[in-house]
């Protein structure tokens, strides 16, 4: 099934796609649990539980949720949640979030300009930090105690809490639509901004009088904006994706200048579909990247999701494909493995990428989550063909 476009081009409606292997992964417990707008961001609790995860969604609300087992079943169980209220009483997007490293605040961050902080102790809301627009990430560093925070009015702030005031600040003259921080591996920031540019900085050289923002133009190149990026969990590699349904991974190294540079490994395309278009013609549609990450355990596996409703699972290694699900062309919307590698969450709703048309028959939002099996992780090569139609480069 498919409708016409503004532009006329036939846009696949959801339910059309080849199947649903959501009907194979953990869901939440009851339908109402689930968000009624879509989920703009997930982050797992930063402990060894690591059953637990907080959500934000565009229906002004931050939600808590833990995988549970029970006769032999597994789901998905809401824990509570908070609200985003904006000044005038009225709901406010949420659009980030991030835990603090000892688990007692979740801050989060909203379309309004404002970062509020949810005490799960004392289940009060309060607002900590604050940007001219949208707070677009959010980072906890624990090493130096304060809030990173990042927003569309093209500043970076780092708060101390309680605090009125931000503890630093600096205009980085972009827009950040992406970001990315590896406080393990040498305290590295990526930044994805506006101009379809990348940043690449260690936090502990701030403070150096000779430090200058490094604003290089991504490997994605012009036109195509970054819309997510993540650090390997060694901090050597990175990955980033784009709203024209490509990706790239590079790995990280020092000029002569103490700079970081990118050594590409590949650029491919990964969430592309050719449709039929009339008569021996063929069109193909790209849609955004919207999440991309690497696996905290297994080098050399990453992930991408995109707005045609297809998750891979990449050995890199072997430049080939070693998993791919499918959402009956759902967007998932937002995508996080937990710390211990056997957990895969992922949200499923409509991201706007199909216009006004995709919107009036868009299923609703939903949270679940995947036990990562080991043969996932690797691609392993089966007949002569070898699996040749998961390659990479095709």
């Amino acid at each position: 099934v498919s409708t016409q476009s503004t532009w006329g081009i036939a846009i696949p409606m959801f339910g059309s796609g080849s199947g649903d292997d959501s009907k194979n992964d953990i869901g939440v417990e009851r339908d109402e649990m689930n968000p009624t707008d879509t989920i703009s961001c997930m982050r797992w609790i930063p402990n060894n539980d690591n059953f637990v995860f907080a959500a934000g969604s565009w229906d002004a609300k931050l939600r808590f949720y833990e995988v549970a087992g029970s006769n032999n079943r597994a789901s998905i169980v809401l824990k509570g949640g908070a609200e985003c209220t904006g000044q005038n009483g009225k709901p406010v997007p949420i659009l980030s979030t991030a835990w603090k490293s000892d688990c007692s605040i979740v801050f989060f961050g909203g379309a309004d300009g404002y970062v509020r902080a949810f005490d799960i102790a004392s289940q009060k809301t309060a607002i900590v930090a604050k940007h001219e627009r949208a707070v677009k990430e959010l980072f906890w560093l624990q090493g130096a105690n304060v809030l990173m925070t990042l927003g569309h009015d093209k500043m970076m702030y780092f708060w101390e809490l309680g605090k009125d005031v931000p503890a630093a600040k600096f205009d980085l003259g972009y827009r950040v639509f992406c970001a990315d921080y590896n406080e393990n591996n040498g305290n590295l920031l990526m930044l994805g901004v506006s101009d379809e540019r990348i940043c690449i900085f260690d936090l502990n050289k701030l403070s150096g009088t000779n430090f200058r923002f490094d604003f290089q133009e991504s490997p994605l190149s012009t036109g195509s904006q970054l819309t997510c990026c993540s650090f390997s969990a060694n901090g050597k590699s990175i990955g980033i994706g784009s709203f024209d349904g490509r990706a790239n991974l590079s790995t990280l190294h020092k000029d002569y200048s103490d700079r970081f540079k990118l050594d590409n490994i590949m650029t491919f395309k990964c969430h592309k579909v050719d449709k039929e278009q009339g008569y021996n013609n063929k069109a193909q549609l790209l849609y955004p990247v919207h999440a991309i990450g690497f696996h905290p355990k297994v080098e050399k596996f990453v992930y991408t999701a995109g707005g045609e409703g297809i998750l891979n699972y990449w050995d890199y290694g072997a430049k080939n494909k070693s998993k791919q699900f499918g959402f009956n062309d759902v967007p998932i919307t937002s995508v996080r493995i937990n710390d211990t590698g056997n957990l895969m969450a992922y949200s499923l709703g409509y991201d706007w990428s199909r216009g006004i048309e995709g919107f009036f028959n868009a299923p609703k939002p939903r949270i679940l989550v995947h036990v990562i099996q080991e043969n996932e992780l690797k691609y392993v090569e089966t007949g002569t063909g070898g699996g040749g139609g998961n390659k990479l480069f095709r």
